[in-house]
């Protein structure tokens, strides 16, 4: 009723210390009522989706969200709905409304997803990516972890997927801790070991709508720091495809429930080298090495031996100028965007390094 609508009452008379946001009102104009549609409304309030942006701004709110719960229009309206009154409010205070002496810069490159993390004893942010996504035949899912140099080991992550528009929440039954620092790992789970986490319901492998990467600490320990993480991918047979690289502003996860959260900050971020890598001669490491050549400005990778591969091109001063995994079958990596000179083309491959030097003419 007015004793608890956000619409009889100023922010003022809430008497917080932080920015207010209104939340879930309808896109369409609304009218009370005690049953029908209109029943979960405000009672004892009714207006239209214009007033309502106009009352919030003039009575001190930081914002109001209008909302729809389908596609369609229902009594809820949609945003075609909203839209009249969301331009009405954009123009009675553009100069307001509008975002100034702001510098947004723009990554691009061999980036990857920074997370600060400040975890006490029992707690379990999560970073998801919402997508579409059939892991019928796929093998296991893989994540590239950085812990960087001194920090504790004692994080512990876990993957889940979500199916269905039930959104069944499914943890795999195998969780990673890092042991090492300063590096990067892998954190490998076989599709297999995801279960339903609810009495009675399976998962649905060919229509999963969520990953969430899970952390928390082991026991009852607590953890503060920053990590990295790069290269989300699934593996099918000897065919490795990439969810997510980060290579670009704009390409991290969510955070969970977004930006409710105080134990977990997300941001994309130049990745963090990892400790000096000792170069392996094949006279002194009998393995078999990838064969890599040029054909034109086509950066050709034979086959190799291991499913878990990256491939990196440098420049002579050591800089890091494209990233990307490398399936077992090998790849061509279009160089057309460098310049003529002299790279250095870096495989790691299941920890073996090769390290080969090209020419682009």
């Amino acid at each position: 009723d007015e004793s608890i609508s956000p619409f009889h009452h100023p922010a003022s008379f809430w008497n917080m210390d932080k920015p207010i946001l209104i939340g879930e009102f309808p896109a369409n104009d609304w009218s009370s009522s005690t049953t029908g549609p209109s029943s979960g409304q405000p009672l004892k309030t009714s207006m239209k989706s214009v007033d309502a942006f106009a009352y919030a701004y003039e009575n001190g709110y930081a914002g109001a969200m209008s909302w729809a719960m389908t596609e369609q229009n229902s009594f809820f309206g949609t945003y075609e709905t909203t839209a009249p009154a969301l331009k009405a409010l954009f123009d009675a205070h553009k100069n307001d409304i509008m975002i100034k002496d702001v510098t947004i810069t723009e990554l691009q490159g061999d980036l990857c997803m920074k997370l600060a993390l400040d975890l006490p004893p029992a707690t379990y942010p999560e970073a998801e990516y919402n997508g579409s996504f059939n892991f019928t035949g796929v093998d296991s899912l893989m994540i590239d972890l950085f812990i960087p140099s001194g920090t504790s080991t004692n994080l512990v992550f876990k993957l889940v997927l979500k199916s269905t528009n039930d959104w069944i929440w499914c943890p795999s039954s195998i969780s990673f801790t890092p042991k090492t620092t300063g590096t990067w790992v892998t954190y490998a789970v076989p599709v297999s070991s995801f279960e339903s986490s609810v009495e009675g319901k399976t998962i649905n492998l060919a229509d999963i709508r969520q990953i969430v990467l899970q952390f928390y600490t082991s026991g009852t320990t607590t953890f503060k720091g920053s990590i990295y993480v790069d290269n989300a991918r699934y593996k099918k047979g000897t065919t490795v495809t990439v969810i997510s690289d980060f290579n670009k502003t704009g390409t991290a996860w969510s955070e969970y429930e977004s930006g409710t959260d105080d134990n977990l900050q997300i941001s994309i971020s130049e990745k963090p080298a990892a400790s000096p890598v000792k170069f392996l001669r094949p006279g002194n490491n009998p393995v078999v090495f990838r064969k890599v050549s040029l054909t034109g400005k086509k950066l050709v990778i034979g086959k190799g031996l291991e499913a878990i591969s990256q491939v990196r091109i440098y420049d002579i001063t050591g800089k890091v100028l494209a990233s990307s995994v490398l399936p077992v079958s090998g790849c061509m990596i279009d160089c057309s965007n460098l310049s003529k000179g002299n790279y250095l083309v870096g495989i790691n491959e299941g920890g073996r390094i090769q390290v080969t030097s090209i020419v682009l003419q």
